[in-house]
């Protein structure tokens, strides 16, 4: 029996760090990031395989793949003190969004949320909400999607902070 689903867990710092070390040095003048948009990308070659698709038609003019994005448990932030602090709030959702699965790599400054086949997809449930914090992005795993060819999922992010002036 084939797979329906496919849960990708993993964890942003308070600046939006991929399983970001505290360890490390944070951002200096950064504090209080919030999630304005996001874009879910699937990087890698023949993602979908539309010759067993159900519906080849279908599947050709839409290279996207159906997920749910949910942020579970706390959320991190800094102050202007560089002080950490625990926000109360309640588990985030997206429902039904579409990541691309367009063989491509995107990049902010080349063909981000400026993209128009970018910006159809971005999504802002999460509009206002902490970064900080642990992620399970579940892939809806159709007949036509071939997950051994997924090589990355990128996250394209437009977030604002305040910054600390000194």
């Amino acid at each position: 029996m084939t797979p329906a689903l496919a849960t990708i867990s993993f964890s942003l710092d308070p600046w939006g760090r991929l399983n970001g070390d505290v360890a490390n040095p944070p951002f200096q003048r950064r504090e209080n990031v919030r999630w304005v948009s996001l874009a879910v990308n699937l990087v890698g070659t023949g993602i979908r395989n539309c010759a067993v698709a159900t519906d080849t038609s279908e599947c050709y003019s839409d290279s996207f793949v159906q997920y749910n994005l949910q942020q579970v448990g706390t959320a991190w932030i800094t102050d202007y003190n560089e002080q950490w602090n625990a926000l109360g709030q309640p588990n985030g959702y997206i429902e039904g969004g579409k990541a691309l699965a367009a063989e491509q790599w995107l990049d902010p400054v080349s063909n981000g949320f400026n993209e128009p086949y970018v910006a159809a997809v971005a999504r802002s449930e999460f509009t206002d909400r902490a970064f900080g914090g642990e992620y399970q992005l579940v892939l809806e795993l159709t007949p036509d999607v071939e997950l051994a060819n997924l090589e990355q999922v990128q996250i394209l992010t437009r977030s604002t902070y305040w910054v600390n002036e000194q």
